[in-house]
């Protein structure tokens, strides 16, 4: 499984937030085939994933993108989270494409008062 992969390479580059990201994706992706207990885990486990990308990079917009999306699937049961990102959104509407494959952007920083309220979760 890719998540091995994952595993071994934020062993050796842990500050690297496009490896976060990358792996919390993965786990999206599979949070939309598991059923019962499973969804929950994978949710937990994939945004847990996100917020170490933002952690680490909080003007991704990409990284706030993933974790707005996450946290409107219906299993995740986490919708705070879905304000944060229209936050982030409004505050930097001069939203531009990705411009790299790991979706950097120079947006302004995010408030940290809204950092606080995602990771105290």
């Amino acid at each position: 499984m890719c998540f091995s992969c994952y595993g071994m390479a934020l062993k050796q580059q842990p500050s690297v937030p496009a490896l976060w990201h990358d792996l919390g994706v993965c786990y999206y992706h599979l949070l939309k085939v598991v059923e019962g207990h499973s969804v929950k885990v994978m949710a937990s486990k994939c945004m847990e994933s996100l917020k170490q990308a933002l952690t680490l990079d909080p003007s991704s917009h990409c990284y706030w993108n993933a974790l707005g999306v996450t946290a409107a699937h219906p299993g995740s049961s986490l919708f705070s989270y879905i304000f944060c990102f229209l936050y982030y959104v409004i505050k930097n509407k001069k939203s531009d494409s990705c411009s790299s494959h790991h979706c950097r952007s120079k947006h302004s920083s995010i408030d940290p008062r809204i950092l606080k309220i995602i990771f105290a979760q």
